[in-house]
């Protein structure tokens, strides 16, 4: 039996080479995958970023946008005064958006805040949309009752979509008086 040990001492050897090659090579390929799911992670966190940044920033300025529409109109609208139809539309369409068309396929990386994004967006067509229907003719006066129905809008948009979204962008100091303009309307 010895002797057979003995006999066989380079296969016992060979084996024990090929287990710890073996050993070695599964810890590097564990490695491997792990920085490949970690290198993922980064890619993907850089890419949100990228999105959520820019995409706050004309969120804001939308909103200060939508904001001081509603602050002309409320103030035409306690006046004798009136806009011409195409003044309205004009006043509501200046807030064009242009991060939020070049990437509304990649809203969802956005994660839960990404229902409150295109919310805000519907809430923005429903808006110009209302504006347009005004009046039919673009040099027709605006009545008071229609710029009030206008602010409407505005308001129930900021109330039940801005509010909740500016908490979940990043956080920028400017966001409370946007949230107090919002408190006081109406």
């Amino acid at each position: 039996m010895w002797v057979d040990l003995l006999d066989h001492w380079q296969t016992f050897a060979g084996d024990a080479v090929t287990v710890g090659a073996a050993f070695i090579a599964l810890v590097c390929a564990l490695g491997a995958a792990f920085i490949a799911v970690r290198a993922a992670r980064q890619q993907e966190r850089r890419e949100v970023e990228a999105l959520r940044l820019p995409m706050a920033a004309e969120i804001r300025r939308l909103v200060d946008v939508m904001l001081q529409t509603h602050e002309i109109f409320d103030r035409v609208s306690r006046t004798d005064q009136s806009l011409l139809a195409d003044d309205v539309v004009k006043e509501i369409s200046r807030g064009t958006p242009v991060v939020y068309p070049a990437t509304a396929g990649r809203v969802k990386l956005l994660g839960r805040v990404a229902p409150y994004v295109v919310t805000f967006y519907a809430n923005l067509d429903e808006l110009e949309h209302a504006g347009r229907m005004t009046a039919r003719d673009p040099a027709e006066p605006v009545p008071p009752d229609a710029l009030r129905e206008l602010m409407k809008i505005v308001e129930n948009a900021c109330r039940q979509n801005v509010l909740p979204l500016l908490s979940k962008l990043p956080r920028d100091k400017t966001d409370i008086e946007r949230k107090a303009k919002i408190g006081a309307m109406g």
